[in-house]
């Protein structure tokens, strides 16, 4: 995946030719930065994004940072970070949020950040939603929810290759998630018997009404 510099020098240049919208542009390339682990260079496009002052751009970028941070896939410090990240660009960002519609936006995604279950997350998105909302008048509630689950990264994120956990040991932990995930669509196969080894196929029946009937004789 291109670096996030490389990202923002591609954007400038095609800045303004009117081939494609840049904002557009702008967001694919956070989430393909996102979906690789490549966090320091999405928060390099972030700031530096010709288009960051677009709302259309400053929507698809709280979105993203909403899904990481309500997505227990990512280690809780990248989470935190998103929380921290979304309340810089809402308090101290004076080209972010200059349309009424991005904060109240903003204010919506931290309000549903502090329902995760995480403690840390849920406490860090309260406080912050609490700080917020004292230099904003009443926003309107919309209709936008986070989705449940934010693509998997498809290299290891940044902190595990600071940490230096071995390829092997991620990969076991993606595929222990993904196990997880397609636990409840099982399908049960009950167990069928036949009278004898002789039998015919036809004559095969449902083990567990055979044991139920015994265990029922039983007692």
């Amino acid at each position: 995946m291109e670096s996030g510099r490389g990202v923002v020098d591609s954007l400038k240049q095609g800045y303004g030719s009117g081939k494609k919208r840049p904002w557009y542009a702008a967001v694919r390339a956070a989430c393909a930065l996102a979906q690789a682990g490549q966090l320091q260079d999405l928060n390099r496009l972030i700031c530096m994004a010709p288009c960051r002052r677009d709302p259309l751009f400053q929507w698809g970028i709280c979105q993203l940072l909403g899904e990481i941070a309500s997505d227990d896939i990512w280690d809780c410090p990248v989470r935190q970070q998103a929380v921290e990240l979304l309340g810089d660009l809402f308090q101290n960002d004076p080209l972010w949020g200059e349309d009424e519609s991005v904060r109240t936006w903003m204010l919506n995604i931290i309000d549903q950040i502090g329902a995760v279950d995480d403690a840390a997350i849920r406490s860090s998105a309260s406080a912050l939603v609490n700080e917020c909302q004292q230099d904003q008048s009443a926003s309107t509630k919309l209709p936008y929810p986070l989705r449940n689950r934010h693509p998997l990264p498809r290299s290891s994120p940044t902190l595990v290759k600071v940490q230096k956990i071995p390829p092997l040991e991620y990969d076991l932990h993606r595929l222990r998630k993904l196990r997880l995930e397609q636990s409840d669509q099982n399908v049960y196969i009950p167990p069928m018997a036949k009278p004898s080894l002789k039998a015919k196929d036809e004559d095969i029946f449902l083990l567990m009404e055979k044991m139920q009937e015994f265990l029922a004789g039983a007692w």
